[in-house]
């Protein structure tokens, strides 16, 4: 899953600071100082979240966001306001936090942002954490197992090939083929089905894929 971050404002030390605890905390930083390295990594990475600094005199924020969300419409983004700022009305669904703020918090409240939440019928997965919730449990799942998950619940009551499956979630690196994407659905039926050797929610179709019909 990805866990990439996209941070858009000029090198501080205490924009440093934060892009190295993020760091330690398992997340990949890309930082740039304008909008227009925010629109080219936004077009080139599939990010969890973009952080723009409303305070980088190179940053006009209505320009980014709507750079950035041109190219990824449902990416989650927050905006540090300087001190005594007010938010933008043309900017709906963007996260603000104001400044002084301290570093520990501002990394919580992006790493906390950033885990987004794909939801399909009962199932909740939590994108960065690789939580899945379901109605009988609460899950940790693999890395592609969760890459797989997410295909299938951004594709509900829908047949996918197998070959679909294994371009998207495992690109050219997956020399066992349909073995290991009958391996990934087996765990995956473990979790999300009450008796797994009788599916329902993730189904078989004969010789075409599956059908994930989360009800």
């Amino acid at each position: 899953m990805p866990q990439d971050i996209l941070f858009v404002g000029r090198k501080t030390s205490y924009i440093q600071s934060v892009m190295e605890a993020l760091e330690k905390s398992g997340w990949s930083v890309f930082r740039v100082p304008s909008n227009k390295g925010a629109t080219r990594i936004s077009k080139e990475k599939t990010l969890c979240s973009a952080v723009v600094d409303g305070d980088s005199p190179r940053v006009n924020v209505p320009v980014v966001v709507k750079s950035i969300r041109k190219n990824q419409p449902a990416l989650p983004v927050i905006v540090l306001l300087p001190s005594g700022a007010a938010p933008s009305p043309d900017l709906p669904g963007v996260e603000y936090i104001s400044r002084p703020i301290t570093r520990d918090k501002l990394v919580k409240s992006i790493a906390a942002y950033s885990d987004q939440k794909i939801k399909a019928g009962p199932f909740t997965l939590y994108t960065a954490s690789l939580r899945l919730e379901c109605p009988h449990g609460t899950f940790v799942m693999r890395p592609t197992e969760a890459r797989l998950l997410r295909y299938f619940m951004e594709h509900p009551n829908e047949v996918v090939k197998r070959e679909e499956l294994l371009e998207n979630v495992w690109g050219t690196d997956c020399p066992a083929g349909s073995r290991t994407l009958y391996v990934h659905v087996s765990w995956l039926r473990r979790k999300l089905e009450r008796d797994p050797a009788h599916p329902s929610i993730l189904q078989t179709v004969r010789g075409v894929g599956y059908k994930f019909v989360p009800g």
